[in-house]
């Protein structure tokens, strides 16, 4: 079985469009980071994560943790 990796993190897309095979090695970090790397952030930033529903552990943020490990065990058990 092969594992789907993203395309966009592997050299044939590196390949096929245009970029240097050296581009993340001669990155200026500190450009980056006042470029690309600070759009980057302010989008995470301003992302409206608090109004997304966690589907993995609904209850997050309502019960505290031991609680919510508590109510699991209880219904693993039924």
């Amino acid at each position: 079985m092969q594992l789907a990796i993203p395309r966009f993190t592997d050299a044939e897309h590196d390949r096929q469009t245009g970029r240097a095979p050296r581009y993340w090695r001669d990155l200026d970090l500190d450009a980056w980071k006042q470029g690309a790397g600070a759009a980057l952030h302010q989008a995470q930033h301003d992302y409206p994560w608090q109004q997304r529903r966690c589907r993995l552990t609904p209850q997050l943020g309502k019960v505290a943790q031991d609680e919510y490990g508590a109510m699991k065990s209880i219904q693993g058990a039924v």
